[in-house]
């Protein structure tokens, strides 16, 4: 007697095993989908969408270039202002209370924006070609994080002050306000009440 196929439905499948066989049937059809249109445009004009990743991968190495000009003229300014700010003007003070390290991190912040200033300056003299010969304006061509990052790393001086400047906030201020009116405040909504302790972090 031939032996008797069970039915589809009849054979058991735990539900993990189902669920990992619908994603894939899923991210399949997806797939042939997104293949399907990438195959249809390259039909419609291949020539132009050939062009358009030539103009992007030249707009990279553009994007680079500006990198590297922003990262040179950041490594060689960036001493300016910790030298005058952070060595000759107010050398660093472990015991300097939270006005004066702010006053100091505020003034030096200010300079490293003048200096910022004149690096976007200095750098749009710079004939950086347009590789890509699109016209368009990299965001690479104005610094950005590269710049920002290396310009901070090289001033050891201001980042201790501004560690610093933290630690000292948190024995003074929580939640953004002096410690004395943060009891108060709890005093008050607690109505009345003894305000909880509030300890600094």
């Amino acid at each position: 007697m031939p032996k008797k196929f069970p039915k589809i439905s009849e054979i058991p499948v735990e539900s993990e095993t189902a669920f990992g066989l619908v994603e894939l049937a899923v991210g399949a059809i997806t797939l042939a989908w997104a293949l399907d249109i990438f195959a249809h445009a390259l039909k419609r004009d291949t020539k132009t969408t050939l062009n358009q990743i030539k103009v992007y991968l030249l707009n990279l190495i553009e994007a680079a270039m500006w990198a590297g000009v922003y990262s040179v003229l950041a490594i060689w300014l960036a001493a300016i202002p910790e030298l005058v700010f952070s060595k000759w003007l107010f050398p660093l003070n472990p015991e300097a209370k939270w006005p004066q390290l702010l006053l100091e991190v505020v003034l030096q912040a200010a300079a490293n924006g003048a200096i910022s200033q004149v690096v976007v300056d200095l750098a749009s003299q710079i004939p950086v070609p347009d590789l890509g010969a699109d016209g368009k304006k990299l965001s690479a061509s104005g610094g950005g994080v590269i710049f920002a990052f290396l310009l901070f790393s090289r001033q050891g001086a201001w980042k201790a002050k501004i560690a610093a400047l933290d630690t000292n906030l948190d024995k003074k201020f929580q939640y953004g306000l002096p410690l004395p009116i943060v009891k108060l405040l709890l005093g008050f909504i607690s109505g009345g009440a003894e305000a909880p302790a509030v300890e600094a972090q």
